[in-house]
């Protein structure tokens, strides 16, 4: 039952994500690959959450389903700024700024929730634990998933037009 929420979650984000994506001067064929590019960072952290979940036994339940809801939310903010950079600048070349202020967003975001992991009550510790877990991976699966979403998209434009 929960996993199957996680999957139709999942299965939703790009039309959720499509009003809120630019389509970076490529029409609504541009803004559809842009919203799976957003999606597939996500449900990769996602993925991993449930597994550093399960690693440490943390139970699936309506709290942490909650959390890692949150957790996806705040994260979905590292693909789209780099999906925008992308698009402002038209390469990743010098993202290297746009990287170092992602960085500290998710640095000042982690520092702020990891005050929660000095409460003495179990689900708040629980709650900063696994609210870092996600921006980290989050953080992690944009810088690498980005790139290579935006140049397979790219490719996979190129092969429709060519091919009618």
């Amino acid at each position: 039952g929960k996993l199957r929420n996680f999957y139709w979650g999942i299965a939703l984000m790009p039309l959720v994500a499509l009003p809120f994506i630019g389509s970076g001067g490529r029409g609504w064929r541009g803004r559809i690959f842009r919203s799976l590019i957003v999606t597939v960072p996500l449900a990769a952290a996602l993925h991993e959450t449930l597994g550093v979940m399960g690693w440490l036994g943390i139970q699936l339940d309506l709290a942490s389903c909650v959390i890692t809801s949150i957790g996806i939310g705040v994260g979905e903010d590292f693909a789209i700024h780099l999906l925008h950079y992308f698009d402002r600048k038209g390469s990743f070349e010098g993202a290297a700024s746009e990287n170092a202020e992602l960085l500290t967003y998710g640095l000042l975001t982690a520092v702020g929730f990891a005050s929660f992991a000095f409460s003495g009550f179990l689900p708040l510790r629980q709650f900063a634990g696994l609210v870092i877990v996600i921006l980290a991976l989050s953080y992690l699966n944009a810088m690498l998933l980005v790139p290579l979403g935006v140049r397979a998209a790219d490719k996979l434009e190129k092969l429709v037009k060519k091919n009618g």
